[in-house]
């Protein structure tokens, strides 16, 4: 969805990654047709801006997002009033969520980067010429991207490189979750194979659950009230095998290997009692600390 630039800097090779709601053809679609962000679209948007309405859209659509059981789609801000401007701010609120979220995802995994995950170098702020300077809180203009190593790829050539490979990349996911953080968005393509050691990397975290978060959320609901012995931890490890990030990008090469090149390969898959004993080991030895 986010657009993506190779760049070099300071005699180093990276990735820029932006998150603007005017880019991506799949992003901005209404019933399949892609809607593109022209000038007059965006003097709306900036009019928008000006008369204040920002902060109650997005009020709005919190209040939505928290309440209702199915929150509003991005066709329905489109088709109701004011739906031009709207959807753009709708988008905004898509993008700013994305950058958080998947900025929050480097800032917790620090100690994947360079292993598993690639290197945050830095996170970028693209302010457009003559913008008014405007609080963290009403800046609706500017645009946020994420500056990360670039990973030379490969791709294995071998039945033996491809097993090792993608039961590292399954270790990978698990180690994201071990860490409190479940992929939403997890399949062989957000996998990238380092030419020089064989290593795969994790990528693309723009849409993740924090387990703090979810706690917090299941909670708040008054889920957490329903039974006696609710235990928040073995609750994120069932939303975790649900969405079950290891099976969703081994089982899929597990398909394409046999499709492709006719062998099958078999692959260890962690458990929902291990990464619930990971987990609570692992905030036990955060109490002692």
């Amino acid at each position: 969805m986010a657009p993506v630039m190779h760049v070099r800097f300071h005699d180093r090779h990276a990735i820029l990654k932006v998150y603007d709601r005017r880019c991506g053809t799949d992003f901005r679609e209404y019933w399949d047709q892609h809607i593109p962000c022209t000038t007059q679209v965006e003097a709306a948007y900036q009019s928008f801006l000006k008369k204040g309405a920002m902060g109650p859209f997005l009020e709005e659509m919190d209040r939505d997002e928290a309440t209702s059981e199915i929150p509003s789609t991005l066709a329905e801000i489109r088709e109701g009033p004011d739906g031009i401007v709207r959807f753009e701010a709708a988008l905004w609120r898509i993008t700013n969520q994305d950058f958080r979220t998947e900025a929050e995802v480097y800032e917790r995994l620090k100690d994947l980067e360079g292993v598993s995950i690639p290197k945050l170098y830095a996170l970028v702020r693209v302010v457009a010429p003559g913008a008014t300077p405007a609080s963290p809180k009403e800046d609706y203009q500017t645009v946020y991207g994420i500056l990360f190593e670039h990973i030379q790829e490969t791709r294995p050539a071998t039945q033996e490189d491809w097993t090792s490979l993608i039961q590292r990349a399954i270790d990978a996911t698990y180690e994201v979750n071990k860490r409190g953080i479940i992929l939403d968005d997890s399949s062989p393509r957000n996998v990238v194979v380092k030419a020089s050691t064989y290593q795969p990397f994790l990528v693309d975290f723009a849409q993740c659950f924090f387990k703090d978060k979810l706690i917090r959320k299941w909670v708040n609901s008054g889920v957490a009230a329903e039974g006696q012995g609710w235990d928040g931890d073995a609750n994120f490890c069932e939303a975790a095998d649900t969405l079950d990030n290891s099976g969703t990008i081994g089982q899929s090469m597990v398909r394409r290997l046999k499709k492709s090149f006719g062998f099958t390969v078999e692959f260890r898959y962690p458990k929902v009692e291990e990464l619930l004993r990971d987990i609570s080991s692992g905030a036990a030895l955060k109490d002692l600390k």
